[in-house]
């Protein structure tokens, strides 16, 4: 079985409100997607996801909570979904259903390049309330999203069966600016780094779900007959060095510069303007 690409439907939908407080020992930034007619609210489907989730926040973490072939990167976005037929966020949190929310997890690399959204951070810094974004500031969602989005981890915590990770192995990118305007929110934000003692991870690339293996040796490509058996694979025992937040290495590298191209505008829904 073969999972079909993830959908990031309405990404092209510009991110406005925002709420901005202190929280876990650091200044906390949500982007809130609201008044968005039900319509135009952005969506994830696809994958191994049975239905359409909604999303209800993003918001950035400094530094990354997750490691990606051993290494950490200075920026981490959550884009924080809930499952449409539940409702709300609210909902979700307090259900007990399986996979009740879903957390697209993006790493972002820093270049010393000019950016069109410099204006973001810069915004967001002279508001320090709730607001409004303006225009100049505002951005579209599909604008900090990597451009190949077939590579990724999925695992759930089995102290919060409801919430299920989708970690991104291709890494988005900021400019210099961003991340220091970034920096001065935010300061260090990233949650505390927890034993891997009863999670475990499957890499998914272009649908296939591949066997938890060593680095550097060959994966083996396993056949799914039911979405539930991604969690039925067994935890090796020399992972006992993967740590929440975490060791997670790819079994594969992610496909070369040149197939970028050619994959990266299937997974957005073609609907273009703004909310």
């Amino acid at each position: 079985m073969k999972f079909p690409p993830l959908k990031f439907e309405n990404y092209e939908r510009r991110a406005k409100y925002f709420v901005y407080k202190t929280e876990h020992g650091g200044v906390h930034i949500k982007f809130k997607m609201k008044n968005f007619m039900d319509s135009r609210v952005p969506k994830l489907s696809g994958g191994i996801l049975g239905e359409q989730y909604v999303l209800d926040n993003l918001h950035f973490h400094c530094y990354s909570d997750h490691m990606i072939y051993g290494k950490s990167y200075p920026v981490e976005a959550h884009f924080v979904h809930y499952r449409r037929s539940l409702g709300s966020m609210r909902i979700a949190k307090s259900s007990k259903i399986s996979d009740a929310i879903a957390v697209v997890s993006i790493m972002y690399e820093v270049y010393n390049t000019m950016s069109p959204k410099i204006a973001l951070f810069e915004a967001i810094q002279k508001c320090h309330s709730n607001c409004c974004l303006p225009t100049e500031a505002q951005f579209r969602l599909r604008d900090i999203l990597p451009s190949y989005l077939r590579s990724y981890y999925i695992y759930r915590n089995f102290d919060n069966m409801n919430k299920i990770w989708i970690v991104m192995t291709v890494p988005g990118i900021l400019s210099y600016w961003q991340y220091s305007q970034l920096i001065n929110l935010l300061g260090s934000t990233n949650n505390p780094t927890q034993e891997l003692a009863t999670k475990y991870a499957s890499y998914i690339i272009n649908g296939c779900v591949l066997n938890p293996v060593k680095p550097n040796t060959s994966p083996t490509c396993t056949k799914v007959k039911k979405k539930s058996t991604i969690y039925t694979q067994s935890q090796p025992s020399n992972y006992n060095t993967w740590y929440y937040g975490a060791q997670m290495y790819p079994m594969v590298q992610p496909l070369p510069n040149n197939n970028i191209e050619d994959n990266k505008i299937e997974n957005f829904d073609d609907n273009n303007g703004t909310s």
